[in-house]
């Protein structure tokens, strides 16, 4: 005999089937942007150090202080989200198929927009976050130190709107980017990052084959060179970001501690079927250096 009890029995893989296969179908950027890991540990640490400097001329005994320099240390820590529904047995038998099994598709929904959320924050609050590890800057900075050189000021900060001349401060600045002892390092930025508010005129500037918004013939320099990535989920209208992709996935992180999860419970007393999802992640930027952004007023 089936008793009212064991009725979420009936429900949970019908429900759990929903859920996953809707969530795994809806697209997301955090992919193209992070690169991924899990852990299998209660926080992560990631140390660093610095660049060798640079050789001496040979005088006939080999100096061995070109040694470098303990970088910045980075702990992170994941924090714990959990959600979920409830349905009633009545509402279960009277309309299976139709509302209940929307719950769990636009519960899949909610939770993915909210994982978008937490990969965009890196960059929406990329100009105000002042961690308290690392080198205690936020992530687009002008005044990033070294543990190297007391006098060193990493610059990636800038104010200008997104233009074609902007974009080519922004690659140039990167070029200009130097390592912990002031050494040069290569640093291509070839990724442009944009609201959704930018992205015609940020189209514009790396397709149009001319000079950009001027009557003059001359090739647009800027043409082909950057890849344009336009995310719904940054929040402000004007600012953006100029990434080399290389280095993007090298120092930026995002961490799954514990996968997303989609459970169920019954009470037996109440006849309600409680449905629930949980996982454990964090995001982290180990170097600055990957980025350029311009918080524009």
């Amino acid at each position: 005999m089936i008793i009212s009890e064991q009725w979420p029995d009936l429900l949970e893989a019908g429900l759990k089937k929903i859920f996953i296969n809707q969530y795994d179908d809806i697209p997301t950027m955090t992919n193209d942007i992070f690169s991924k890991m899990d852990s299998t540990k209660s926080q992560e640490k990631f140390s660093s150090a610095g660049v060798f400097p640079s050789i001496s001329a040979f005088t006939g005994k080999v100096d061995y202080s070109s040694e470098p320099v303990q970088g910045y240390d980075k702990t992170v820590s994941f924090t714990e989200y959990a959600g979920g529904f409830t349905v009633e047995r009545k509402l279960a038998a009277d309309d299976l198929y139709n509302i209940v099994s929307s719950f769990p598709e636009n519960f899949a929904i909610a939770i993915k927009r909210f994982r978008e959320t937490m990969g965009a924050d890196v960059f929406n609050r990329a100009f105000t976050y002042t961690p308290t590890d690392g080198d205690a800057q936020p992530l687009c900075s002008n005044s990033h130190p070294s543990t190297a050189d007391a006098s060193y000021a990493g610059d990636n900060l800038g104010t200008t709107a997104l233009s074609a001349t902007a974009v080519s401060t922004a690659r140039l600045a990167m070029r200009k980017y130097t390592d912990d002892q002031n050494g040069k390092i290569y640093v291509m930025g070839d990724t442009i990052l944009a609201p959704i508010d930018l992205e015609e005129t940020a189209w514009e500037i790396i397709n149009s084959r001319g000079k950009v918004d001027t009557a003059n013939n001359n090739a647009n320099f800027l043409m082909g060179k950057y890849k344009l990535l336009v995310w719904p989920f940054l929040s402000d209208t004007n600012n953006w970001f100029m990434m080399d992709s290389s280095y993007m996935k090298k120092w930026l992180h995002w961490i799954d501690r514990e996968p997303v999860q989609f459970f169920k419970d019954k009470d037996s007393d109440t006849l309600v079927a409680k449905y629930a999802a949980y996982f454990r992640m964090a995001t982290a930027w180990i170097d600055w250096r990957f980025i350029y952004g311009s918080n524009v007023s």
